[in-house]
């Protein structure tokens, strides 16, 4: 398992956290949080790597036709066991195993498509916010070992996840027993330091019960809360909570952290961004 590494750092507003190796493999993951109305796919998986996946998409193109394909093609977060696709407008995506698969809504406006795909979406009380308060209510992530939030735009195979769960449960279980964990998926910076891009986030189900226990805290204490993405609240909240974390590099291929998602590579878990359906396809 060389190159794995899990932490637990002071990340500050200013975008600094402490300074750690770079891996050349991927490194594990951690991280657990699902939905409510989800479809299950016939993908069986250990129970240690069971999936709730959700993606948050607005009702405009290139996004919903990004999640209509996946659908189609039954890829991405459709081949994890529970999924979820959240949006601010009611429509139907189509068909998976027979039963009608369509968005579910939160009382939130996402707002145009404007910005850049490394900022990810702004973070607000009306967006990821009641997002989250779906998932918590709901209950859905207690159901399975991990939750992972993936961006419409990017390219992600839940089977390689699995494969990286898998090396992160068996060295990290003990440390997941007591606080969770979560996934960082960029290095950056010299001296380097990780970040968690919004491409593609992995929680541990007792970090989002974490997040569920201490969501008003982060939101009522961090000064900067209105004008932090999603990522980066996700990011400054876990470390306030105190809920550790593993770099595993190998996670995503992302344009914002300098990597070039194509053509896309063996072993790695997720690639961003492509927006159109037929460079998700040709990856």
């Amino acid at each position: 398992a060389a190159g794995m590494e899990s932490h637990t750092d002071n990340w500050h507003a200013s975008g600094t956290t402490a300074a750690e190796a770079t891996s050349t493999r991927a490194t594990t993951l951690t991280t657990t949080t699902v939905l409510a109305p989800v479809q299950v796919t016939t993908v069986v998986a250990d129970d240690n790597q069971s999936l709730f996946c959700f993606i948050v998409a607005r009702a405009d193109e290139p996004q919903r036709s990004l999640v209509v394909a996946q659908l189609v093609r039954e890829v991405g977060i459709f081949l994890c066991e529970q999924h979820i696709v959240f949006s601010d407008t009611a429509f139907v995506l189509g068909f998976l195993a027979g039963k009608v698969v369509q968005t579910h809504v939160v009382p939130t406006r996402l707002g145009p498509p404007p910005l850049p795909a490394f900022q990810g979406l702004p973070l607000s009380a009306s967006i990821f916010a009641q997002v989250w308060k779906n998932i918590f209510s709901s209950g859905t992530f207690r159901r399975h070992k991990w939750t992972v939030k993936v961006d419409p735009e990017s390219v992600f195979f839940p089977a390689r996840l699995r494969m990286h769960l898998n090396d992160t449960w068996t060295l990290q279980q003990s440390l997941d027993r007591t606080s969770g964990l979560y996934l960082r998926n960029c290095m950056v910076g010299k001296p380097s330091s990780t970040l968690l891009l919004s491409s593609i986030e992995v929680f541990s189900s007792r970090a989002v019960e974490a997040l569920a226990r201490g969501h008003v805290r982060c939101t009522t204490t961090l000064a900067n809360y209105s004008r932090l993405t999603e990522n980066m609240f996700m990011q400054q909240c876990m470390n306030m909570l105190g809920v550790p974390y593993i770099s595993d590099q190998a996670l995503v291929y992302d344009a914002a952290c300098g990597r070039d998602p194509s053509p896309c590579a063996a072993y790695i878990v997720a690639f961003h961004p492509f927006s159109t359906a037929d460079q998700q396809q040709a990856c």
